[in-house]
């Protein structure tokens, strides 16, 4: 029999299907709880009858989908991240790949579509809509017009990922409105990134996008939901958002256009949670627990069109998430595509470790750095100088703008550590000719240096030091190790090679081991961040206001535009 021969026949007859599951399945299409059996055969719930009868106290939901996702910020290639992810009961992800795109063009698009091949949970990816995410601004790859074409013929192409260019398509840039008119249709979707965005402005943008999951405040996110757009909640590892959820449900306003997501997570974050946790949090804020499911299953499942996930019913694939409650969402059992992959916390397929090629691998290629090109000059060989400062903000991805006095000697601005003003360097990580340096506070670092080959979006080197000697062996060290993140103290380096386009590892216990160990670390520095190589992370990112630094200089993001570092 064929496959649709052999679905009816498990439906006709159900003692033919090839598993049952029994509990409290929640209906996230009734909104009901009910005890049930479910048949599942070749995949498919093909049997779901209400069945008083059964005696368990476990619930039975679909599995999570995680709406909007960058998995290079796991650390981890797309085959690691899945290990992790679906022992939380996560059976897809929607994964914008424009990290490594920033990194290795179409080429580290296709990888991690390849390597996201697994028997664990989906990926679905959406095609970079701003690579460079803002061109002229820093020194990344680019994805064309053309590119996005050819990939957008690729399987599990889901739409346009976020649209970064917000001035860009108010503006009518001609590039822009090409990449929106691809995939102006209903069968893709268009996702988008608007911080503060407001009325005529985000009009003229929720044309032809349609999600947003930069809102911070409540005000921002009611105008977004009133205007039809889909709100996704963050919580991730750098920006936590989903706090917005309990203004949403204090004020009764309808969360079908609502969804879970976490942008960006650590492997270490991940390791103890994922979507999960986002449902606890929910419904800790008040929200309705079905309410809260339908979040991360049903609503992202009709947003993009995922007709076979979303929810427990006749005809969508079996994939099922067995918690003990509904309130911390323990997982006990998670069953993907019918087969049981996950059963109290331990991981029941085998893999074969797949052989990366060469050309993922040596990324991070740069000149020779010298302490003079650290030096920050001015005309004025003593006194003080107003400049402008990155404030960097733990939990958040938006830094603000603060103008500080820092004393000059002999001709070059200097680090002020008693006033937590560290200098801050940007290096192109492709040849090493274009590098900024400028000034940081709010990492409280009294001695030593953090350095990175991930920082958003080009990832470029960024180091934060005490001195420009610290800062020097920092960057040498991310040049030695082709990629990573790097601890400078006293004498002693300690680092954590990321191998894959300088952002990604192969290997998630080392990943989640090292990074604990360089938390540490960068706490004994005096940093005072809870997640300080996220927050560094996004300090290069020109998108996110207010004030950033790229490799080609200082950037004002709410005017996009270059600015300078001494207050004139």
């Amino acid at each position: 029999m064929d496959k649709h021969s052999i679905l009816i026949n498990s439906a006709l007859h159900p003692e033919k299907c090839d598993l049952f599951v029994e509990g409290n399945l929640v209906n996230v299409i009734t909104k009901e709880i009910y005890k049930a059996r479910v048949g599942i055969t070749n995949g498919k719930i093909v049997y779901l009858e209400k069945d008083e009868n059964i005696r368990t106290d476990k619930f039975l939901l679909p599995s999570f989908i995680d709406s909007h996702i960058h998995i290079e910020s796991s650390m981890l290639i797309p085959s690691e991240f899945a290990k992790l992810a679906v022992k939380h009961g996560t059976c897809a992800v929607v994964a914008d790949p424009h990290e490594i795109a920033n990194v290795l063009g179409v080429e580290g698009i296709k990888f991690m579509i390849e390597n996201s091949k697994n028997e664990l949970m989906y990926f679905y990816f959406n095609i970079p809509s701003c690579v460079p995410t803002a061109e002229g601004f820093e020194t990344s790859e680019k994805i064309t017009i053309k590119d996005i074409k050819k990939l957008k013929k690729y399987k599990r192409i889901l739409g346009l990922a976020e649209v970064m260019n917000f001035p860009g398509v108010l503006n009518c840039n001609p590039e822009i409105i090409e990449k929106l008119k691809i995939f102006n249709s209903n069968n893709f979707v268009i996702d988008g990134h608007c911080p503060n965005l407001k009325g005529n402005l985000l009009n003229a943008y929720a044309l032809f996008v349609h999600s947003d999951h930069e809102s911070t405040e409540y005000s921002e996110a009611i105008e977004k939901l009133r205007k039809g757009m889909y709100l996704m909640l963050r919580e991730g590892s750098a920006a936590k958002n989903i706090n917005i959820l309990r203004e949403i449900v204090k004020n009764k306003i309808s969360t079908t256009n609502c969804m879970l997501v976490c942008d960006d997570i650590h492997a270490d974050e991940l390791n103890k949670g994922h979507i999960n946790l986002l449902l606890k949090r929910a419904v800790e804020m008040g929200m309705n627990e079905i309410d809260a499911i339908r979040l991360a299953t049903l609503n992202p499942a009709n947003y993009f069109n995922l007709k076979n996930l979303g929810a427990l019913a006749i005809g969508k694939d079996a994939n099922i998430t067995v918690v003990n409650n509904l309130k911390d969402f323990n997982i006990e059992k998670v069953i993907f595509k019918g087969k049981v992959v996950v059963s109290n916390g331990k991981i029941l397929t085998k893999f074969k470790k797949r052989k990366i090629s060469e050309k993922f691998i040596h990324t991070v290629k740069i000149r020779k750095i010298y302490l003079g090109d650290l030096k920050i000059r001015t005309d004025r060989k003593e006194g003080i100088e107003k400049v402008r400062v990155i404030k960097a903000i733990g939990g958040q991805i938006f830094t603000k703008e603060d103008i500080m006095e820092v004393e000059v000697k002999d001709y070059c601005l200097m680090e002020n550590l008693n006033k937590d003003i560290l200098k801050i360097v940007v290096v192109d990580r492709h040849k090493g000719e274009n590098f900024a340096v400028g000034f940081v506070h709010g990492l409280g670092i009294k001695k030593g240096a953090i350095a990175s080959s991930i920082s958003h979006d080009a990832h470029n080197i960024i180091c934060v030091g005490s001195s420009d000697e610290y800062i020097l062996k920092a960057i040498n060290e991310i040049q030695r190790i082709e990629g990573g993140i790097a601890v400078v103290s006293n004498n002693e380096i300690y680092f954590m090679q990321l191998k894959v386009a300088g952002l990604m590892s192969d290997n998630a216990e080392d990943v989640i081991e090292k990074t604990k160990i360089l938390n540490e670390k960068a706490k004994d520095l005096g940093c005072t961040l809870t997640q300080p190589f996220m927050t560094l992370s996004f300090l290069a990112l020109p998108v996110i206001p207010e004030l950033k630094i790229t490799d080609k200089g200082l950037v004002n993001t709410n005017e996009f535009k270059f600015t300078d570092l001494i207050v004139k």
